[in-house]
């Protein structure tokens, strides 16, 4: 279980070349999972995550001031007699606004095979779909690396970094880590929420909101809890209603984030 607090902070809003207000953005997630063994060399996996953002900005934008995003997961993960380990995933989800409701029902999967056996370097390919999500089809291509004891690599979508252990601090383990990372979701607006804004045209739409960002972080770990501390910059900020032909974006932020995990 995995919780997320993450604050980015106010930067200006442009649609159709022109300023329009500002947005500020207050960000929560909450994420579940469970693995159960299937057989020998199989198993089955369950996951829940909820992801609510409240947005600060003028009531007349055309961004809505609450995403919601409610997404359960099943897959079945099996190792495979080449040195593999296939897994694939089916991942119903409900995105909206103030309200989640079936209109804003979605569904994504994933098939990713993740090599085995050596310790130093994991190769990882597959491909993501999301119809409703900031990118429809992700390509999973690249390679987790451990060139060191205390080092870690990550050159995989979305999100790029490196990570560097750097021993016991207030009584757990410790690392710090680097990286680019790119996150968002795909939520569908009330029937009204456009004509309430003389945009009728953008009734019952779907947004896609983008986040890309780098950031900089610091984990500490106490038997089965972990904690971690990121700061950086959210360099890129998109919400579209790609169906009509419309584009917000947010300037550039600071960004703070604080996650909490425990395994149990």
């Amino acid at each position: 279980m995995s919780y997320r607090n993450v604050y980015v902070g106010s930067g200006r809003l442009r649609e159709g070349g022109r300023d329009t207000g500002t947005v500020e953005e207050q960000r929560q997630e909450l994420r579940l999972e469970a693995r159960r063994p299937f057989g020998e060399e199989a198993r089955l996996t369950f996951g829940a995550f909820y992801r609510r953002a409240a947005l600060d900005l003028g009531a007349g934008e055309l961004v809505p001031d609450t995403l919601q995003l409610f997404r359960a997961a099943f897959g079945y993960e099996r190792t495979v007699s080449s040195g593999w380990r296939v897994a694939a995933q089916v991942a119903p989800s409900l995105g909206g606004d103030r309200t989640l409701d079936a209109r804003g029902f979605s569904l994504a999967g994933s098939v990713i095979a993740t090599s085995l056996g050596d310790p130093r370097r994991t190769w990882v390919a597959g491909f993501g779909v999301d119809p409703r999500g900031p990118i429809p089809v992700v390509p999973f291509f690249g390679a987790i690396l451990r060139p060191w004891d205390d080092w870690t690599v990550r050159l995989l979508l979305p999100e790029l970094g490196v990570a560097r252990k750097t021993g016991l601090l207030l009584g757990g383990k410790s690392e710090v880590k680097a990286g680019v990372k790119l996150s968002g979701g795909g939520y569908r607006v009330s029937p009204s929420f456009g004509s309430a804004r003389g945009r009728p045209e953008l009734d019952s739409r779907w947004l896609r909101e983008q986040t890309l960002s780098a950031e900089t972080g610091l984990t500490l770990e106490w038997f089965h809890m972990r904690a971690e501390l990121s700061a950086g910059w959210a360099f890129l900020r998109r919400y579209e209603y790609r169906e009509a032909g419309v584009r917000i974006t947010a300037a550039a932020a600071p960004v703070v984030g604080l996650g909490l995990t425990g395994r149990f």
